[in-house]
């Protein structure tokens, strides 16, 4: 599954591909969409985000893909802030999608510039998030800030980013 939302829709024709984008293009430029996200979000010396109205922290992993294993190496073995860090599940991921926007470029996906609705406190949103939400043994959920949906993806993938959580200290 492509969760970045790039393959082209299929079987609707022209105009009802214009039609979706233009309405996108308007949705995502409108006051509701950006939210107002700029007193919810702090962010330490550390890095650490503080998310005032969930009572979470949370560590924007290196902007770059990695797989789900060392996603979860990440969350297991770091000590910002005394640790205790893991994995966010779907939920906690998605209540972040359009706290703000991010426009940035993904290299290999469509378009040079692109959209992403989450708050810029956590930089790029260019890689889906992992999750710890199981599909199976072989399949874990990771979700995308560009379409706001979530998608399973294989655990040998090294397509998806590490964001790491735990409730506010």
């Amino acid at each position: 599954m492509d969760l970045i939302g790039t393959k082209p829709l299929t079987g609707r024709g022209l105009a009802s591909s214009v039609f979706v984008c233009a309405f996108l293009i308007g949705f995502m430029s409108s006051n509701a969409w950006s939210g107002s996200g700029s007193d919810r979000f702090t962010k330490d010396s550390q890095g650490i985000i503080t998310d005032t109205k969930a009572g979470l922290q949370w560590v924007a992993g290196p902007n770059r893909p990695t797989s789900f294993n060392a996603a979860k190496d990440f969350a297991k073995t770091s000590t910002l802030g005394g640790g205790g860090w893991r994995l966010p599940n779907k939920d906690e991921l998605l209540a972040l999608y359009g706290t703000g926007t991010i426009e940035g470029e993904c290299p290999g996906y469509g378009p040079k510039k692109m959209v992403f609705n989450i708050n810029p406190v956590f930089g790029s949103g260019c890689w889906n998030i992992w999750t710890v939400d199981a599909y199976d043994s072989a399949y874990r959920y990771g979700v995308s800030f560009f379409t706001g949906k979530s998608g399973m993806e294989s655990i040998a993938s090294d397509r998806l980013r590490a964001f790491i959580v735990r409730k506010r200290k």
